[in-house]
């Protein structure tokens, strides 16, 4: 944003001609009132809850993945932990703030965890159960526009760059979710 002392500059002017974005570099630090398509607004596969500030209304792409279960070891007994749940397709979001929400992958062992959920404005991605006897995570899809899949029992096999796996079966750790939000 560009001040004016303490005051938020709304248009930026060369004359009378309008700008419409300023760069330093290769940074976009002034837009007239719009991202541009592929701008990245939020990423991360760090488990924790985050706020995104949006200043314009946009339409984005959505990548949301539910943390993987721990996987079970005990003595001759193995079994890898569950996937965690992916969401994705394109939503409209107005300028606000808004909380993400990203799952931690459950610890492994002879009492694997449950992997934890991600969420984004009432989209839940769920996190993989453990690998004794537990279920892959389930998607609750409620934005027009989204698509949800369920995890996968036993899985070591993650949606986006091994996010959201099942930790392997000697009782490995789950890998934490993962959220991706990026103007279209």
């Amino acid at each position: 944003m560009i001040y004016k002392g303490s005051t938020k500059i709304k248009d930026v002017y060369f004359g009378s001609t309008k700008i419409k974005e300023i760069y330093k570099g290769s940074i976009l630090v002034y837009s007239s009132g719009s991202y541009p398509s592929g701008t990245v607004l939020f990423e991360s596969a760090t488990a924790g809850t985050y706020t995104l500030q949006v200043d314009f209304n946009c339409t984005v792409h959505l990548d949301l993945v539910g943390g993987g279960g721990g996987g079970y070891h005990e003595f001759v007994f193995s079994k890898a932990g569950c996937s965690g749940a992916y969401i994705s397709g394109n939503m409209s979001l107005t300028a606000g703030i808004y909380s993400i929400v990203i799952g931690g992958g459950g610890s492994g062992g002879s009492n694997p965890a449950k992997g934890g959920s991600s969420s984004f404005e009432g989209n839940t991605a769920g996190g993989g159960g453990g690998g004794n006897n537990g279920s892959g995570g389930t998607a609750t899809v409620v934005t027009q526009g989204l698509t949800g899949q369920n995890g996968k029992k036993e899985s070591t096999v993650g949606w986006i760059d091994g996010f959201g796996a099942g930790g392997s079966k000697d009782g490995g750790n789950g890998t934490a979710g993962y959220c991706k939000i990026e103007v279209v």
